[in-house]
């Protein structure tokens, strides 16, 4: 990378990955949007309308990448929810009514809708385990909440079959005393009455 960089935001999008904000080695938060070519060359992107930020999660729906929540100076949780559409280099603010402030959680796409997992609530590092879900055709974030699964941040998510898989962390209310765990859940949203399973 062109510069050290520690919680960076990414994501991939026909064939180019792109990182967005992090944590710099002179103790700053970087505003830095960049992308990388398979062929190894960094470039340099449009930071207007990007919230300086790290911790945060990004995910890709219609062509566009959603960067969502990270965290500000003094640790404090970000409600930033801004849209990066690499074919104009442009970015857009979107709504963040319905959205819990957070950093160090993760996220997900599933048949269009970005589900975010978990992350730090507060500068004291206090960890939710709320589910939010976005849906970017509406711009509008769902009020009901997925409640069922381990208290934690700094997971990472991936999906398999229309399900997400939400690995390790950090658990328990003040991470500073909290457990790095181990655990594996899977998050089903077709379900009606049960969302979460517990694998080992």
């Amino acid at each position: 990378m062109p510069q050290s960089t520690a919680f960076p935001a990414a994501a991939s999008l026909n064939d180019v990955i792109y990182c967005f904000g992090g944590y710099g080695s002179t103790t700053n938060i970087l505003n830095s949007v960049l992308s990388y070519s398979p062929g190894g060359t960094w470039t340099n992107l449009s930071s207007t309308g990007f919230t300086p930020r790290f911790a945060a999660c990004a995910a890709v729906v219609n062509g566009k990448i959603y960067v969502i929540g990270g965290s500000l100076n003094g640790n404090t949780p970000s409600n930033a929810v801004e849209c990066y559409d690499p074919t104009t280099n442009t970015w857009l603010s979107k709504s963040n009514s319905g959205f819990t402030p957070r950093s160090h959680a993760s996220c997900v796409v599933i048949n269009g809708k970005i589900y975010v997992f978990g992350g730090s609530i507060n500068p004291n590092f206090d960890i939710t385990n709320a589910v939010e879900v976005y849906d970017p055709n509406r711009d509008r974030w769902e009020s009901q909440q997925y409640i069922g699964s381990t208290i934690r941040a700094g997971t990472v998510a991936g999906v398999f079959n229309g399900k997400a898989y939400v690995f390790a962390g950090i658990t328990g209310h003040n991470g500073a005393s909290g457990q790095i765990v181990s655990t594996l859940e899977i998050f089903d949203p077709l379900k009606i009455s049960m969302y979460w399973f517990r694998k080992n």
